[in-house]
């Protein structure tokens, strides 16, 4: 009747993406306000039941860089260093932009994958948490794969989130395309 409880990391990163092109997510200080605005913490114990790490950048957990150790624990999360008041980056990139001081004028779309159980719940977590810290209006708009896809790639969405998980040949790729792509 004994269990063994053998804990094996996932490298994984879930991430939201903004499309630049868009007014709104032009600006920097507003991106930044929505990217800090959902806590990390909170959303691992509430959505992920305390399963998972927050992440604050995008080389996750238990990636490995060989002889030298885990990644992470060699390269400090970039999004820690963010100190900036969420609301007051936003309202900064509102002024930025000329729209106003009032984030309720704001109407976002939250563009998704897929339209499961827990995509809308994983959704409703993000939306209540801008709403609330940001102020803003926020439309949920859930998507299968191939809508999702096309929405992205001709640029029809504000904000869209997707997953990345890694084999041992995919995290030293990934690892390569970030080392690369900082570097350009």
């Amino acid at each position: 009747d004994k269990v063994d409880v053998v804990e094996a990391p996932i490298p994984t990163v879930r991430y939201d993406f903004f499309n630049c092109q868009d007014k709104i997510f032009s600006n920097v200080n507003i991106r930044k306000a929505f990217t800090m605005a959902v806590n990390r913490e909170d959303m691992c114990s509430v959505i992920y039941n305390d399963i998972h790490k927050p992440l604050y950048g995008w080389v996750p957990y238990s990636t490995s860089t060989g002889e030298l150790g885990e990644y992470r624990d060699q390269v400090e999360e970039p999004l820690k260093s963010i100190t900036e008041d969420p609301k007051e980056l936003l309202l900064k990139g509102m002024q930025e932009l000329g729209l106003g001081s009032d984030p309720s004028t704001l109407n976002i779309t939250y563009t998704l994958s897929a339209t499961t159980e827990w995509t809308r719940t994983y959704a409703a977590y993000c939306q209540q948490m801008w709403e609330k810290i940001l102020g803003v209006k926020v439309e949920l708009d859930f998507n299968e794969w191939g809508t999702f896809q096309s929405k992205t790639n001709n640029g029809e969405f504000q904000i869209a989130m997707m997953t990345w998980s890694f084999t041992n040949r995919q995290k030293i790729f990934f690892w390569q395309m970030t080392v690369l792509s900082a570097r350009t």
